[in-house]
């Protein structure tokens, strides 16, 4: 048996290690002599005091100016069955880093330090925006104190006199945030199989939309080829040597248009039908929403007419693609809620605008068969559709309402039966971070 002192520079802690890596407490040693036999009783002591074999490795970021409670926290945890790689801060600007360059796995702060403490490093831990168990840890947390705690967003809050509870804390956070990290990743491949099915739906009308304009420029090209190939063999029109030239001329200009409007359909595909990673920045509404209504063209086209009414509006706080999908989204469900009847007559109109206070609006407005009232309240419900069996799958409301959510905006929906529906998507403002 061989002593093993670890240092986190938190102080020294002794531990003695045994073969084959089961931590033993010192007292384990006594009855056994040289070459005596041990005495029964002891060893069987002995045995109860054998701990875990592997204690858990978690990345520890400890807001702390007191060296001592450092070390009791460090010694609290490795009683607990965890060996904590400790980075230890005691300012903003050095927890901040330490969450930016090494994430931890989970946050326990001082509630009061000289200059910073335990609600200070909430703040900047929630606009880091990380999902990072937070314990706050006192020598004196009043009611008023962990309600306001908790309020801003710590998990648990322990007091420095039963610090014993400290491990068990750190055990049951850890476990939620295994959870919550499963529900997000849950959460993410929903919205990106929501997506493929939209695009899916699309598919053929995408084809539809790619197969013109192709065949424009084929058409062109053909004509340019033929057309070089006659004056290659002194074939052109005698009595009008520019009129080739000219034709050449407009042949280039329309196969250019073409070429563009597949290059921006296939960009619309790649923006819907990609993994897309979930950073937000400045949208512009009306890209996005131009995007949404190529990729519906086809779905649109024998249902309704589309008008576009762009009021002034303000890059939006979100994502392109995921902001792509809600617009898309709601032009689909429109377009789907017409009636049979003359196609000029029935119409959605996408509008946007700037609310008073600052907010960027979209709605998109039908004159379709509208929502029944009992409805309007479980339109946004997970798989609650009141469209037929294989027509949709009841996500895509639900997963809209979360979009927009998360970009920090709202959706709301008006609607009355036989006269249409009007879904407005607000948007905070893009403001540059600070």
């Amino acid at each position: 048996m061989s002593g093993d002192t670890r240092r986190d520079g938190l102080g020294s802690l002794p531990l003695l290690k045994a073969k084959g890596g089961q931590h033993v407490s010192a007292q384990s040693r006594v009855g056994r002599g040289n070459g005596a036999r041990p005495d029964r009783t002891v060893a069987s002591t002995s045995r109860l005091r054998v701990e875990k074999s592997a204690a858990r490795a978690i990345r520890l970021l400890l807001v702390e100016d007191s060296d001592d409670d450092a070390v009791l926290v460090v010694h609290e945890l490795r009683r607990g069955g965890y060996e904590p790689s400790v980075t230890r801060v005691q300012s903003s600007r050095d927890f901040r880093i330490a969450l930016d360059e090494n994430p931890p796995d989970i946050i326990i702060s001082d509630h009061t330090i000289p200059g910073y403490g335990g609600l200070a490093a909430l703040a900047d831990w929630k606009a880091s925006g990380k999902d990072i168990p937070f314990i706050l840890v006192s020598g004196t947390v009043g009611e008023e104190v962990a309600v306001s705690a908790m309020r801003a967003g710590a998990h648990d809050y322990v007091l420095k006199g039963d610090l014993t509870r400290l491990p068990a804390a750190v055990e049951r956070e850890l476990r939620e945030g295994e959870v919550r990290a499963e529900q997000a990743r849950m959460h993410k491949h929903l919205m990106i199989s929501e997506r493929m099915v939209v695009v899916g739906t699309l598919a053929a009308g995408v084809a539809h939309e790619i197969n013109n304009p192709l065949t424009i420029a084929m058409g062109n090209l053909e004509f340019i080829i033929e057309g070089a190939a006659r004056k290659q063999y002194g074939l052109l029109v005698a009595n009008d040597p520019g009129a080739e030239a000219g034709s050449f001329d407009q042949s280039l200009r329309e196969i250019d248009e073409a070429l563009k409007r597949i290059r921006d359909i296939v960009r619309d595909v790649k923006l819907f039908s990609r993994p897309q990673e979930d950073a937000v920045g400045a949208v512009d509404v009306h890209a996005a929403i131009d995007s949404s209504v190529r990729m519906a063209r086809n779905e649109i086209r024998n249902r309704a007419r589309l008008v576009k009414q762009y009021g002034a509006a303000p890059l939006v706080r979100a994502n392109e693609s995921r902001l792509g999908q809600v617009v898309l989204n709601l032009i689909v469900n429109a377009a789907q809620a017409m009636p049979p009847r003359q196609d000029a007559e029935n119409v959605i109109r996408v509008a946007t605008r700037t609310t008073d206070d600052g907010l960027g609006v979209i709605e998109v407005i039908d004159n379709g068969c509208g929502i029944p009232a009992e409805n309007l309240e479980r339109i946004f419900d997970p798989f609650f559709t009141t469209k037929a069996v294989g027509v949709g799958t009841g996500l895509g409301l639900s997963i809209c309402h979360r979009i927009v959510s998360e970009f920090g905006g709202a959706m709301e929906v008006d609607s009355e039966v036989d006269r249409g529906t009007i879904f407005r998507v607000l948007l905070p403002p893009w403001r540059q971070p600070t």
